[in-house]
């Protein structure tokens, strides 16, 4: 899965989402979603690329069923959920989900 098949299943959700940040700030609950890329060998001249992602849901209360929705579009992902942390500063509280994705680069 590479970065824009991602934000295209999370949309699904939904909540607004964006890459790294919004420019304005959200009243309402939502999604960031960042990554770092790794482009190693060839697997008989293609390029592979593991993609680390991170995804975190920010919510006023703590919403078990909006972190299932995540859960159930990385089905077949191993994913790693975070516990659920309150930001005071926010007024929210964050969980994360971390999992790799492994591609073969196109051209």
């Amino acid at each position: 899965m590479n970065p824009h098949e991602l934000g295209k299943k999370l949309e699904t959700v939904g909540l607004p989402v964006a890459y790294n940040l919004f420019k304005q700030k959200q009243t309402k609950d939502y999604l960031i979603y960042i990554y770092s890329a790794t482009i190693s060998g060839s697997d008989e001249g293609s390029e592979l690329i593991e993609y680390s992602y991170t995804i975190e849901l920010y919510t006023r209360n703590k919403e078990v069923s909006v972190e299932n929705k995540i859960l159930d579009l990385l089905t077949g992902v191993d994913v790693e959920q975070s516990e659920t942390i309150y930001i005071e500063s926010e007024k929210r509280f964050m969980t994360a989900f971390s999992f790799s994705s492994l591609t073969i680069k196109e051209d």
